[in-house]
């Protein structure tokens, strides 16, 4: 079920791709091939790709510093939608992520 939820991150219809963030931001379970798939998927070519990985990442609430570290980069990202959503994961996220921020 997993794969096939990160596979769904990449469909081109938005409200698939949408939904599949939503469903796996729910599940709770940040397992280690989970988070890999997310932190892979930050780097993807397509910006939807991205932003969904960042909203996801944000929803999961892991504040490792790979999770963070991926989040900061999008910050600087080329197309808004992803520096946003990167921006919301990192609020999302919380207190955790502030120490991590005063450095940019």
């Amino acid at each position: 079920m997993l794969q096939g939820l990160l596979a769904l991150l990449t469909d081109k219809n938005s409200d698939v791709c949408y939904r599949a963030a939503q469903a796996l931001g729910n599940l709770g379970n940040v397992s280690k091939p989970l988070l890999q798939s997310l932190l892979a998927l930050l780097k993807d070519e397509d910006s939807w790709v991205r932003s969904r990985a960042a909203q996801v990442l944000g929803n999961l609430g892991n504040t490792s510093e790979p999770v963070l570290q991926g989040l900061l980069a999008l910050l600087k990202d080329e197309d808004s939608r992803v520096r946003f959503r990167a921006t919301q994961a990192l609020v999302n996220l919380g207190n955790a992520s502030n120490p991590c921020c005063k450095v940019c």
